[in-house]
């Protein structure tokens, strides 16, 4: 592959390249737990603040929050209770893995039309 800079436009010519190249992309859904269930949600929940918990033993976390409850000053990992002190009308709903994992799923079938290799 060629990865000489163009001196006009500093930009790398990907044109001119080996047939065993790869180009790996990463793809990173830090609210796929809030986007999973907010697609089933009717009403509008974006002047609403809401939160996805999840639960380790008998402490429940805040897994990921919209931006309305990141207002409140809301973080990812914080108690449950503290998120309820800062914000009293916090609307919460416990992480589904089983519908992240199917909406998961369909993105990657969204993904299938630009490559044949996908890898969830």
């Amino acid at each position: 592959m060629n990865r000489e800079p163009n001196p006009d436009t500093n930009r790398i010519d990907l044109r001119k390249s080996d047939k065993n190249t790869e180009i790996w992309v990463y793809l990173y859904f830090p609210k796929l737990a809030l986007d999973s269930q907010l697609i089933h949600i009717t009403e509008r929940v974006d002047k609403i603040p809401l939160a996805i918990i999840s639960q380790k033993q008998q402490i429940k976390r805040v897994h990921c929050c919209n931006t309305e409850a990141m207002k409140y000053g809301i973080e990812e990992q914080m108690s449950l209770s503290t998120a309820l002190a800062l914000c009293p009308n916090l609307q919460t709903r416990n992480r589904e893995i089983d519908r992240e994992k199917s909406h998961l799923e369909r993105l990657a079938f969204i993904a299938y039309r630009f490559s044949s290799t996908v890898v969830l």
